[in-house]
């Protein structure tokens, strides 16, 4: 995920279709995560584990975490109010096609994605690269997906972000989802991460800890 040495973590990069994953793939990742340690997923990787790992048998016992995940253009913590649409649903099908992949990859989604702030460059995330994380924008169906716990990261700089909101609506449509918050461009978000997967709070010095339960804080 970037952090390397700097996080004194031991991290193995696993590469997936850029479009959709393949039942090969699938499997593999599932056949390499089985006892790892943990698996953290960044961005529009995150999107992925979230939606991925209730299908992911080898996955079980590991602990996840998805930092900066983007939720769909209907993500509700990050202030939308409408249900899901359905132009959004058939742009990340028409994704499928190699052509309009081509040109898609030049469209930027709007509005704009929500909690990717500091993650992507402004107007660069377009529908094909939303196509290659999940495949329908609903914030629901990518927040009941999980069946293991699995900490949710959200990032504090989103302008839109609403986290008594976040936390209140994620408690109650996953209980395997623990909720924190956090400034994707802080130095300290390395070691973060580092203490996170050697299974110690979360939390910075002076903020709330993430728990196992599902309460939320800054990290």
């Amino acid at each position: 995920m970037g952090c390397g040495d700097q996080a004194g973590l031991g991290c193995e990069r696993f590469d997936l279709d850029p479009r959709f994953p393949s039942p090969p793939q699938v499997q593999a990742l599932s056949d390499r995560v089985a006892g790892a340690s943990s698996v953290v997923g960044v961005g529009l990787a995150a999107t992925w584990l979230l939606s991925m790992s209730g299908r992911l048998p080898g996955i079980d016992g590991v602990p996840m975490l998805a930092l900066f995940p983007y939720l769909g253009v209907d993500a509700a913590p990050y202030g939308a109010y409408r249900y899901g649409t359905w132009w959004a649903t058939l742009w990340l099908r028409l994704a499928g096609s190699r052509l309009l992949r081509h040109m898609m990859s030049a469209v930027a989604i709007t509005p704009s994605p929500r909690g990717l702030e500091g993650i992507y460059a402004s107007r660069r995330l377009s529908w094909a690269h939303a196509a290659a994380a999940l495949d329908r924008p609903d914030f629901a169906a990518l927040a009941l997906s999980p069946q293991a716990p699995i900490t949710v990261v959200l990032n504090r700089a989103s302008a839109d972000l609403l986290p008594e909101r976040a936390e209140a609506i994620l408690a109650v449509l996953n209980a395997h989802i623990s909720v924190a918050f956090a400034q994707p461009d802080v130095a300290e978000i390395c070691d973060v991460v580092r203490r996170w997967a050697t299974g110690s709070p979360v939390g910075l010095p002076g903020t709330p800890a993430v728990s196992g339960g599902g309460e939320g804080g800054d990290v």
